[in-house]
């Protein structure tokens, strides 16, 4: 096989949309000049043109502005919203031509499920076509059970780019928090935190973002 590149003529509209002020995050695929063209591997994307085609996804797909489709809970579960234009998307996924969708773990495809709960009549196609496939890399151990673990100390490791949407201040929090409740327990765990402190836009808290004092606090 060999890879072929294709020209998105979705990207024109959406350049052109948001230049009149009408904003448009949607992650949709429409190639055109396709006729060389077999298969189509998206990551993230849906495929409106009616090439056969899969997608590899994180979270949930389509992916859309969060505010046309989700609502966050006081309590920090979200809450999936019947939408038309997600509803028009899932059409693509469900349809003949759409082959498989991807997760990259467990945990995406069981949010992608909870999505699909919203819109019945796609569900159980879309699910039939839903597969697990984690990132390839070469494993350092067999399994879990192998790890060689301290019996009497915790090893916590933060990874996420995105520092503060991730949760990294949060567990910053509720480490020092920890400490300064009980000293002692200082010497009890090692905390690794690996991310971006100036990755500082967070889309949860929307019009209401953390203070610069809170960004020295941490």
């Amino acid at each position: 096989y060999k890879v072929l590149k294709c020209f998105d003529i979705y990207m024109v509209k959406k350049f052109i949309k948001n230049k009149i002020g009408l904003t448009d995050n949607s992650w949709i695929f429409e190639p055109i000049f396709t006729r060389s063209i077999d298969f189509i591997h998206t990551f993230n994307y849906v495929n409106v043109s009616k090439k056969n085609w899969i997608t590899t996804y994180e979270t949930t797909v389509p992916r859309l502005d969060d505010n046309l489709f989700k609502v966050y809970k006081e309590n920090g579960d979200v809450e999936f919203i019947h939408n038309p234009m997600m509803d028009r998307y899932l059409s693509y996924i469900s349809g003949d031509n759409c082959k498989k969708i991807i997760a990259l773990s467990n945990c995406n495809q069981n949010i992608q499920k909870t999505l699909l709960q919203s819109y019945p009549k796609y569900q159980e196609r879309i699910r039939d076509k839903m597969i697990v496939i984690s990132p390839p890399q070469k494993k350092l151990i067999p399994e879990y059970s192998s790890k060689k673990l301290p019996t009497n100390h915790i090893v916590f490791t933060f990874v996420g780019r995105d520092f503060y949407r991730k949760g990294g201040a949060e567990i910053v929090l509720a480490f020092d928090e920890l400490v300064n409740s009980n000293p002692v327990l200082k010497n009890t765990f090692t905390l690794n935190l690996i991310g971006d402190l100036n990755c500082r836009g967070n889309k949860v808290l929307d019009s209401y973002p953390d203070t610069e004092f809170f960004y020295k606090s941490i």
